[in-house]
């Protein structure tokens, strides 16, 4: 059985408190305090709906900042290496103390030269 979105729900329950009008009340007079419950209910749910959905913005925008700094701190470490690099040079040891791989030339070909 699928699952009824808040929403639904929440719509069923204002309906069918808005049904239980006074008349309704004058005959079934022990359904008052139930009723009443039912709209306090129902005032609490959309508070806390209200409040979820404002959450969820300030997650959002909260991530996407996140991002934007994270963005800015790659760019910034970016310049860092190479100029970490461009002091030491590109073949210098001290590069892997800035977790960096300094370049150690290039690995001799397996093929010999004089073979087509």
């Amino acid at each position: 059985m699928p699952r009824t979105p808040i929403a639904q729900t929440l719509i069923q329950l204002e309906v069918l408190a808005q049904s239980v009008t006074t008349e309704v009340k004058a005959d079934v007079p022990h359904l008052e305090q139930p009723h009443l419950k039912l709209q306090d209910l129902i005032e609490e749910i959309r508070k806390l709906l209200t409040e979820r959905d404002d959450y969820q913005s300030r997650k959002q925008e909260a991530t996407r900042n996140a991002h934007a700094r994270i963005r800015q701190a790659k760019m910034t470490a970016h310049l860092l290496r190479k100029g970490l690099a461009e002091h030491y040079g590109p073949e210098n040891e001290k590069l892997a103390a800035f977790a960096m791989q300094p370049f150690r030339g290039r690995k001799p070909s397996k093929k010999p030269k004089g073979s087509p």
